[in-house]
């Protein structure tokens, strides 16, 4: 006989209209005395609060199978599971894209509110693409939202462009609010299109955080209906279980194109009954390049007493909250509390603590396989023949698990100053979302390289001007990279002086490329202004421009794993070529 899984469905209605802006960044991400761009106005939204209703209908769980572990995927661990699964798209009649790596989705408050309005976050002036995972199509046609157009007096861009790429760019200045792309993809014969998001509008921001909309940053669509799965009472798919088997609950994030600041996390939960003096933890796991658990990256832990709730009429909505983190210090060798963490890798991010006896407790998920991508994030730690392991059921969902995160930002207008051997100076135009007394060099700055910022507080104008001393005599050459650092955000400026690695008086910066997760990650030399992707057989896979920072990452389309040519090219007829294996 199979087992039916009960549903708790997460109803919503309208309740108030809110006038809202981004919010500063919170004590504690940095000094208090942080001094940060002023954000701009995020236009009238209709939210919606939710009421909880329980619901008699039940369905069969995806599996089929007559116990929990039988449910489980063995083989969809990193690659495969953990992010999207293709399966299913390879036809024309599912024509379908996915949002730009490391952009996040606007999610659900802590008393289980959302908006009726899909909304995207993610870096403001860092290059990603949005991620086409069309089948069968021959051509492709994009209506993108112009970063450089105008905008109305609510800072919503008023400006689109076309695109015949099969993976577009996505670039956007901050602060300014974007509809999503449409994509239309024919095989010749057949046309569809397919826009991102639901009927309602869909924008697309960058750097900053959700702010004063108070909702979470995640991966799960809470447009779709929002459930708490179990087999009977107390035996829940995400949550305590009866046997035991299940130990923690998890979910997993992307690695991001560029890092974000965590300064808070909550999870929308169901049943939470937990006896008294319950600690639940929470862990960040990092992931290797083939998806294994790797280092701890931080910790926490929220005492029963402490979670909100209940919420709804039935007093069985809570809300777990975690605001600070354990972090192992190297240097010191002992762990320090701290009130936010830089992420910058993919991350698994593991619950447990609450498979205790008399407990009663699940987390919220997106219902199964309503991704049009498929794309899974949920799994489960669990005990099988006293071996821990964790694995998805079979399916595709995402938790509630919400991130309060933050995207700064920090760049130059160039990267790179060459001084001449009498010595010189150069100034550099800097975009941040910090004032210069919240900037600082990373790394020593050698004793003949001086530096000094001017900064504008109406304009927020921001210089540097680099200035270096005459190059001594018997010296050949010097050089250093001066690594210029903000909360959540960096950038390489390269100084040289005299015959250090250069031709011409050219300064030569070293390609580097690297895989993770499918994406490629590159620094290059800012003459080089795009790159050609080439299977070995000489197949061109796609072409890319290249901000002039000198590092991009996109997520290329290949159809299977293998080494990979990249041609950069550049100013003068510069080209280069380095491989890469996906």
């Amino acid at each position: 006989m199979q087992r039916k899984i009960t549903l708790i469905l997460l109803a919503v209605f309208i309740s108030t209209f809110v006038n809202a802006q981004m919010r500063d960044l919170k004590a504690g991400r940095g000094p208090k005395n942080a001094s940060m761009v002023s954000n701009s106005i995020i236009p009238t939204l209709e939210k919606r609060e939710s009421t909880m209703l329980s619901a008699t209908n039940a369905v069969k769980y995806k599996g089929n199978g007559l116990s929990r572990l039988d449910n489980i995927s063995k083989n969809k661990r990193i690659p495969g599971a953990v992010g999207f699964n293709q399966k299913n798209i390879n036809t024309l009649d599912s024509v379908v894209f996915m949002r730009p790596q490391g952009y996040f989705w606007a999610g659900m408050t802590t008393d289980f509110g959302y908006y009726y309005d899909y909304y995207l976050l993610g870096p403001a002036y860092s290059s990603s693409n949005w991620r086409n995972y069309s089948g069968g199509a021959t051509s492709y046609l994009w209506t993108l939202p112009d970063p450089n157009g105008p905008f109305d007096e609510y800072s919503i861009s008023l400006a689109t462009l076309t695109s015949t790429e099969e993976n577009p760019e996505a670039y956007f200045p901050y602060a300014i609010f974007f509809s999503t792309p449409s994509l239309t993809a024919t095989d010749g014969t057949n046309t569809m299109t397919y826009s991102l998001g639901g009927v309602d509008s869909t924008y697309v921001f960058a750097g900053g955080s959700f702010g004063d909309l108070e909702v979470g940053a995640c991966n799960y669509d809470c447009h779709q209906n929002m459930y708490a799965y179990y087999f009977e009472e107390g035996d829940y798919l995400f949550g305590s279980s009866l046997d035991g088997s299940v130990d923690a609950v998890a979910n997993y994030f992307e690695k991001p194109t560029h890092e974000y600041i965590l300064d808070s996390l909550w999870i929308n939960a169901t049943y939470c009954t937990l006896p008294a003096g319950t600690e639940l933890q929470l862990i960040i796991h990092k992931l290797d390049d083939e998806g294994n658990l790797s280092d701890t990256i931080a910790s926490a832990t929220a005492k029963a007493n402490n979670i909100l709730g209940p919420f709804g009429s039935e007093n069985t909505y809570y809300t777990i909250v975690f605001s600070e983190f354990s972090v192992f210090d190297v240097d010191l060798g002992f762990e320090v509390t701290q009130d936010y963490i830089e992420i910058s890798d993919a991350i698994l991010i593991e619950l447990k603590g609450f498979n205790v006896e008399g407990a009663e407790f699940s987390v919220m998920a997106q219902e199964f396989d309503t991704s049009p991508v498929n794309e899974n994030n949920a799994f489960v730690f669990y005990y099988e023949d006293g071996v821990r392991d964790w694995e998805g059921y079979e399916g595709s969902t995402s938790l509630a698990f919400n991130l309060g995160i933050f995207y700064s930002y920090l760049l130059a207008d160039d990267n790179t100053y060459i001084a001449s051997v009498g010595g010189d100076s150069k100034v550099f135009n800097i975009t941040s979302m910090y004032s210069p007394e919240d900037i600082w060099f990373e790394n020593e700055l050698p004793d003949w390289l001086s530096y000094d910022f001017t900064f504008d507080e109406v304009t927020w104008d921001i210089t540097l001007t680099f200035t270096a001393e005459a190059l001594p005599s018997g010296v050949k050459g010097r050089g250093t990279t001066a690594l210029l650092k903000t909360y959540g955000a960096s950038f390489p400026i390269s100084v040289t002086q005299g015959d250090y690695t250069s031709i011409n008086g050219r300064e030569i910066m070293k390609t580097r490329v690297f895989a993770d997760n499918g994406a490629i990650n590159l620094t290059y030399a800012k003459e080089y202004n795009n790159v050609s992707v080439y299977s070995t057989s000489g197949q061109l896979i796609g072409r890319y421009s290249l901000p002039s920072s000198g590092s991009f990452s996109f997520v290329p389309t290949v159809k299977q794993k293998g080494l990979y040519l990249l041609k950069l090219n550049g100013e003068n007829n510069r080209t280069e070529t380095v491989k890469v294996v996906l």
